[in-house]
C-alpha cells in the first residue's frame, strides 16, 4: 500500500496541530484553523524542510505505536526529499533504528554505512560507528564490528580543546564495546584483559561495576578460577547492590566448588540463600531464580559426590525459604533422600510425611499446584511405603532372631 506524499503531509500537519492544541498555555481558538484542503492549495505549499520535519515527528510516533509500515514510508519520503543535510541525517538514523528494532540488521548496517560514507566529518559520525559496530556484532560479524570500534578510537586522535571530553567519552565507550565483542565472540582471554584495563579508567560507577563483573565472568569462562574468585569477591564487596550481585555470588559458589574449596562454597551458598531481599517484585523474581539455581546446583553436586551432610544443609535452607509447594516439596523430598543415605530412616520418613500432610491440606482447600508437585507427592508416598516396609521387615527379622535365641536347645539323646 502506497500513501501519496500529500496524504502523508496532511497526516503530519494534523498531528502537529493536535499536539499544539493539547499543549498547555498555547492559544488555540476553537474552529479557527482553516480546512485542510485550503491549507494545501498549490500556492500555499509548505517548504520541503518544514514538511520533512513534520514527517520525522510522524515517523517517530508511528514507530512508538508499532505502526512500522507507516513509519518506514515516512522516513523514505524524507530521504527522497531535497532537504538540509541535518534533516537527512536525522532520517537516516531514525530509519536505521527502526530497521534494527524489527530485526533487519543487514539493512540497518547499510544505512549506517551510508551515513558514515556520506558524512564522515559529521559530529555524530563516531556514535554512528558505535551503532554500526553493535549491529554488525549482532549479526555475528565480529571482525567487522571490531574494525568500526577501532575507527572510533582513530577518530579521537583529531580532537580539539572544545570537544575533548566528548571524544574521551566516545573512546571509553569504544573500548568497552571492543571488550564486549571479544566476550561475545568467546575470546575470554582477550575480553578479560580489555575489561581489566577499562575498569582502571575514569568511568561512572555503573560502567566500572559492569567492567569489573565482566572481567570476573571472563576469568570464570576462561577456566582461570583462582583469578575469577578474587575478581568476584572484589565485585561483591564493592558493589553489593548491583543487579548482577546474585549472579556473581552464584559464579563464586561454582568456582569455589570446582577448586575443591568445599566449605567456602557451602558458606557462600548459604549466604546467598539467607540474604535479605529487595521489596521490588522484579528483584524478588531475580533473587528467587538465583537462589533456586545456586542452591539446587550446589546441593545436587554435594549429593552426587557423596557429601550428604552438606547437601542436607542446603536443602533444609531451601525448604525454609518459601511455603510455595513448587519450591518447598522438592526440597523436602531431597531432605528425605539425604536422611536415607545417612541411615536416619525416622527423619527421612518425617520429611516425606510433611509432603503428604501439606498435599492433603492443599487438596482440602483446592490449592494443589499443577505440574510436578503432584509427582513429588506420589514419589514421597512411595518412599515412605518403602521405609515402612523395610522397617517392618527389619522388625520381623529381629523378633524372629530374638525368638530363636530364647528357644531352649533340645536335649541331647544319650
Amino acid at each position: 500500500m502506497i500513501i501519496p506524499r500529500l496524504t502523508l503531509h496532511l497526516l503530519c500537519v494534523s498531528s502537529c496541530v493536535l499536539a499544539a492544541a493539547s499543549t498547555p498555555n498555547t492559544p488555540v481558538e476553537r474552529h479557527a484553523a482553516p480546512p485542510a484542503s485550503k491549507s494545501f492549495a498549490p500556492d500555499a505549499e509548505l517548504p520541503p524542510d518544514q514538511v520533512a520535519q513534520s514527517l520525522l515527528v510522524l515517523a517517530k510516533r508511528m514507530h512508538e505505536r508499532n505502526d512500522i509500515e507507516s513509519a518506514e514510508m515516512a522516513y523514505v519520503e524524507v530521504l527522497n526529499s531535497p532537504v538540509r543535510d541535518e534533516i537527512t541525517q536525522d532520517a537516516l538514523l531514525g530509519y536505521a533504528e527502526l530497521l534494527r528494532s524489527t530485526g533487519r540488521e543487514t539493512r540497518a548496517a547499510a544505512i549506517y554505512e551510508k551515513f558514515v560514507a556520506t558524512y564522515p566529518g559529521a559530529a555524530r559520525a563516531p556514535m554512528v560507528l558505535i551503532q554500526l559496530g553493535r549491529t554488525l556484532r549482532d549479526m555475528g560479524a565480529f571482525g567487522l564490528a571490531q574494525s568500526r570500534f577501532y575507527a572510533v578510537l582513530n577518530s579521537t586522535l583529531a580532537v580539539t580543546p572544545e570537544n575533548v571530553q566528548r571524544y574521551r567519552d566516545l573512546a571509553q565507550l569504544a573500548k568497552f564495546e571492543i571488550a564486549e565483542t571479544f566476550y561475545q565472540q568467546g575470546d575470554y582471554a582477550s575480553a578479560g584483559k580489555f575489561f581489566g584495563r577499562i575498569k582502571l579508567l575514569d568511568l561512572p560507577a555503573e560502567d566500572r561495576a559492569r567492567a569489573v563483573f565482566r572481567e570476573a565472568y571472563a576469568f570464570f569462562l576462561d577456566g582461570k578460577l583462582e583469578q575469577a574468585v578474587v575478581a568476584l569477591r572484589s565485585f561483591l564487596e564493592n558493589y553489593p547492590l548491583h543487579p548482577s550481585m546474585q549472579e556473581g555470588r552464584y559464579l563464586l559458589c561454582i568456582a569455589l566448588r570446582r577448586l575443591g574449596r568445599t566449605q567456602e562454597a557451602l558458606t557462600e551458598t548459604l549466604t546467598l540463600l539467607r540474604a535479605a531481599q529487595s521489596k521490588a517484585e522484579s528483584d524478588r523474581e531475580t533473587w528467587t531464580y538465583w537462589q533456586r539455581r545456586t542452591g539446587n546446583q550446589l546441593a545436587n553436586d554435594f549429593y552426587e559426590q557423596g557429601d550428604f551432610t552438606s547437601a542436607l544443609t542446603i536443602y533444609q535452607t531451601l525448604a525454609e525459604l518459601r511455603a510455595d509447594p513448587a519450591w518447598r516439596w522438592p526440597a523436602l523430598y531431597q531432605i528425605g533422600l539425604c536422611y536415607e543415605r545417612l541411615r536416619q530412616q525416622d527423619r527421612a520418613a518425617a520429611a516425606y510425611r510433611d509432603i503428604i500432610a501439606e498435599y492433603d491440606a492443599a487438596q482440602k482447600t483446592k490449592t494443589v499446584p499443577d505440574g510436578s508437585a503432584g509427582e513429588v507427592h506420589q514419589m514421597a508416598a512411595w518412599r515412605l511405603g518403602q521405609i515402612d516396609w523395610s522397617g517392618n521387615v527389619s522388625t520381623s527379622v529381629l523378633n524372629f532372631a530374638m525368638q530363636r535365641s530364647e528357644t531352649p536347645a533340645p536335649a541331647s539323646v544319650q
